[in-house]
This record gives structure tokens, C-alpha cells and sequence, in this order.
């Protein structure tokens, strides 16, 4: 265990000296939360690479370089409410409720079962409890625990869905991979108002589809 603790640091500090993890709220939470405890035992070995890994059901747990680079352009914040959107094993969603503290609240939302069900005993296991995991496509949002300051969608969309704008707060910000051909287009949008929204493009990435 120790050994996997300290290639935690290791990752960590790589992604620090890469320039993705600045803010030191996030990097924080990133030393607390050890990515091992959400790969699935056969890639146990690969947990503190900095690569995509196979999770369940086709899915993968994100590399660590774009979850940086995702969580650096949400800037969440202390005491935000927060909607995960294709939550998978559960790192991001329990990084993110580290993030935001014991005043906060973070909302996943995964459409496989088995993912679900995994992701509910990773969560366990660390003792969170402002994370609620729920069994859902993710396109509809999740409206009884809006209104959100940040929404983080980790699938290929087309565009973000209505549902999860109207559930955004004013100023709250949306970080989502567009589909564009045969990549994604990592965005950053912000709502200036309840039908607007500002675009910041953060370069291209390769994302599986929201479904």
C-alpha cells in the first residue's frame, strides 16, 4: 500500500511539472484520492500510469493528464454543488467531492449498473458522504439536486443537452468533449444566461460517446 501511495505522489507530481495541475485545491484533492482504489484488479499494476484504463462494461477510467486538464478548466470550487455526468468507477466524482468539502455536494450520474455498484463501494471504502451515484443515461441532468455551479460531462456529446443547461446555475460552468468528426473538442462553456452560453475550446481529445 505504501508503494501505491507513493506512485500517487509520483503521478501527481508529473502532472504538476506537465503544467495540468495548478490549482492547489486540486492537487490536494488528487493526493488524496489514490486511483488504484477504482481500477479494476487486473490493471492494478497500470493505476499510476498516465494512460486510459479498461474499467467495466466497455467503459474506461480517464487519464490522468485529461482529468487534470478537465478539472483545472471547471474550477470548482469550496461548497459547490456539482454534476458528474458519466461518473465510471468513481475517481473523478470523489476527487471532485475532496474539491468541494464537507459543504458541498457532488452528483454522479452513470448509465452502466455494474458501474454504479462499483462505484458506490469505492466511495465507501473512503469514507465520502457527499456523493450520491445515480443509475442514469445522464442526458435528462438530474433535477432534484439542481441547480449546479459546475457540470462535468465525460462522454463525446454533440452538443450539452438542454436539461443540463437549465440546470446550471447562472455563472456555472460546463466542461464537456464535443463531438467533432472522429475526436472531441474538450470546451469549457460558461451561462451568462438562461439560454446562453460562452465557448472556450481547450484543445482536442479522444472521449467515448454519450450514450
Amino acid at each position: 500500500m505504501i508503494n501505491l501511495q507513493e506512485k500517487n505522489k509520483a503521478m501527481v507530481e508529473s502532472l504538476i511539472a506537465l503544467g495540468c495541475l495548478k490549482n492547489p485545491r486540486i492537487i490536494d484533492a488528487f493526493l488524496k484520492t489514490p486511483r488504484h482504489i477504482f481500477v479494476p484488479k487486473k490493471n492494478l499494476n497500470f493505476a499510476y500510469y498516465d494512460i486510459a484504463l479498461p474499467s467495466l462494461k466497455k467503459q474506461t477510467i480517464s487519464q490522468p493528464y485529461t482529468v487534470a486538464n478537465m478539472l483545472e478548466a471547471l474550477s470548482p470550487d469550496i461548497g459547490d454543488n456539482i454534476l458528474d455526468i458519466g461518473s465510471g468507477t468513481g475517481w473523478t466524482t470523489c476527487i471532485l467531492s475532496r474539491i468541494v468539502g464537507k459543504r458541498g455536494y457532488v452528483t454522479g450520474l452513470e448509465i452502466e449498473p455494474e458501474l454504479v455498484n462499483f462505484s458506490k463501494k469505492n466511495i465507501k471504502k473512503l469514507g465520502i458522504k457527499n456523493v450520491e451515484i445515480i443509475l442514469s443515461d445522464g442526458k435528462g441532468g438530474y433535477n432534484k439536486n439542481s441547480p449546479y455551479d459546475c457540470v462535468l460531462i465525460n462522454a463525446g456529446c454533440d452538443n450539452i443537452p438542454k436539461p443540463v443547461i437549465e440546470q446550471t446555475k447562472r455563472a456555472g460552468r460546463i466542461v464537456a468533449p464535443i463531438n467533432v468528426n472522429d475526436h472531441q473538442e474538450l470546451t469549457l462553456f460558461q451561462k451568462i444566461s438562461d439560454e446562453e452560453l460562452t465557448r472556450t475550446n481547450l484543445g482536442k481529445y479522444i472521449f467515448i460517446r454519450l450514450r
